[in-house]
C-alpha cells in the first residue's frame, strides 16, 4: 500500500464472488499530524484519513493491480474518524452487479464514548462505480446498547456469509477491560440497512 500520506493501517481483506482479491485499509493521514490520534487519544481534530480499497493479486495476495480507490471519507465536519474497516456482500436484485457491498468501520473516539460501529453499502460494485459508498443514517453499535452493558463498541469483523459478526467493546463502563462479542446480523439489501 502506499507509503504517502501517512501509510496504510487496519488491513483487512475481502474476496469477491469474481475471484478477485482485495485490501481494505485506512489511509494513515492522521499520523502526519493532519487529524485525530487514533482510538484512545482525543479527538479534537477533525480526521482527514478516508478508507480505501486496493485490488491485489488473486495469485499471491500482495501484488498491487491498479490504483486504491477512496471508499468513504470521514466525516469531517463533526470530526469523526473511521477505522478498522471490514465488508462482506449480499444478493441484491437492484444492485448493478447483483450484489450488495457492505463496509463495516468503526467510526468516533473512545475517550468521549463516541465509538461505535457503523456501516456504509454499495449497490454500484465493489469499487463503487466511480461513487463513495454510502454511510448509513446511524450506527450499528453504540455505547449503551445491549441493555447498557457496551462502552465504545469498534473494531467488527463480519464473515462473507453475511449473517454473523465478532466486535470488541468494554463491558459495563470504561474501566478499559475490553472484550470480545459475537452476534447475528441481518441485512436487508432492498431497504440498504443492517440490523444486529
Amino acid at each position: 500500500m502506499s507509503t504517502r500520506r501517512g501509510g496504510a493501517i487496519d488491513p483487512a481483506g475481502f474476496l469477491d464472488y469474481t475471484g478477485q482479491q482485495y485490501v481494505i485499509y485506512k489511509q494513515n493521514s492522521d499520523s502526519q499530524g493532519l487529524g485525530d490520534t487514533g482510538y484512545y487519544g482525543p479527538c479534537a481534530l477533525p480526521s482527514s484519513s478516508p478508507l480505501m480499497i486496493q485490488e491485489v493479486s488473486p495469485t499471491d495476495g500482495v501484488t498491487l493491480v491498479g490504483s486504491p480507490v477512496e471508499m468513504l471519507a470521514p466525516d469531517v465536519v463533526n470530526a469523526i474518524p473511521i477505522r478498522a474497516p471490514s465488508m462482506t456482500r449480499v444478493a441484491s436484485a437492484s444492485a448493478e452487479s447483483g450484489w450488495l457491498y457492505v463496509l463495516f468501520f468503526t467510526s468516533g473516539c473512545e475517550q468521549d464514548g463516541s465509538l461505535a460501529v457503523s456501516y456504509a453499502m454499495s449497490a454500484h460494485g465493489v469499487l463503487g462505480g466511480g461513487r463513495r459508498y454510502e454511510r448509513a443514517a446511524g450506527s450499528l453499535l453504540r455505547t449503551g446498547d445491549n441493555n447498557k452493558t457496551l462502552w465504545c463498541p469498534g473494531s467488527a469483523t463480519v464473515q462473507l456469509d453475511a449473517q454473523k459478526m465478532l466486535w470488541n467493546s468494554n463491558l459495563n463502563g470504561t474501566d478499559g477491560t475490553r472484550q470480545v462479542f459475537a452476534g447475528e446480523i441481518s441485512i436487508d439489501a432492498a431497504a440498504m440497512t443492517v440490523s444486529i
